[in-house]
């Protein structure tokens, strides 16, 4: 997970300049104690002007709006329910929210523990806990680790530039074993899981629309994090005045 991190730092710092783009790059650390000193890495691959909020923040959707795009980095993570809706939406009112982050684990009573599980709601969910609505927010569950081997677009759109469109491209890179739930495919991947098993055409990159906005999961990788932030694939998924 280190190398993934700075993987995406490298990729950033090669794409962004100062006062570029709109975004900001939240602050998702499990704990100050968890893996320390990896967001601070991270960050310091970014422009020194990069906007950086805080996780909290993701329940208040009007400091959310501030922003053209939101960046949630892969770090194990457990959001509120709360969260959970600010980032909906913000995605609705016309927000892109890019993320690596599983989010399958929620926390619905505050007190900082995963009492719900996306991939096993009957285990880990409490008695008397509300069964979330309509979540993931990203349109995918994802789980354990899986190897990619190769990629192939599905959709030609900003975010497969430089991609051919049903053309597999040999790629190598961890990510996770993905289930589409009401997301949309745009590139796909041949991919090893951890059970040894080939998934021919496992979800790699999927775009989930609300409304005005949408939201992106996608792995840590250079080619694919330029075009997530690219100003085609912002006017392309969203409807920002």
């Amino acid at each position: 997970m280190k190398k993934l991190t700075v993987l995406l730092a490298l990729a950033v710092s090669t794409i962004l300049s100062a006062g570029e783009i709109e975004y900001a790059l939240v602050k998702a650390e499990k704990s100050p104690e968890f893996r320390p000193g990896v967001f601070e890495r991270t960050l310091a691959k970014f422009p020194a002007d990069t906007p950086v909020i805080d996780a909290s923040m993701l329940a208040n959707a009007e400091e959310l709006k501030k922003y053209k795009r939101i960046f949630i980095y892969d770090v194990p993570r457990i959001f509120t329910l709360e969260q959970l809706e600010g980032m909906e939406k913000y995605v609705s009112n016309g927000g892109l929210l890019v993320t690596c982050s599983i989010m399958s684990d929620i926390d619905t009573d505050g007190d900082g523990k995963g009492d719900f599980s996306l991939l096993d709601p009957i285990r880990k969910r409490k008695p008397g806990h509300p069964r979330p609505k309509d979540f993931p927010p990203t349109g995918v569950v994802a789980h354990s680790t899986a190897q990619v081997k190769s990629v192939t677009a599905v959709m030609d759109c900003p975010l497969t530039v430089n991609f051919k469109v049903n053309a597999a491209t040999s790629r190598e890179l961890p990510f996770r074993s993905v289930i589409l739930k009401n997301g949309i495919v745009v590139m796909s991947a041949e991919a090893v899981l951890k059970n040894k098993k080939v998934e021919k055409q496992m979800p790699l990159i999927t775009i989930c629309n609300r409304n005005k906005g949408s939201f992106i999961f996608m792995p840590f990788e250079k080619d694919f994090i330029k075009n997530a932030l690219s100003a085609q694939t912002l006017d392309w998924l969203t409807n920002q005045e």
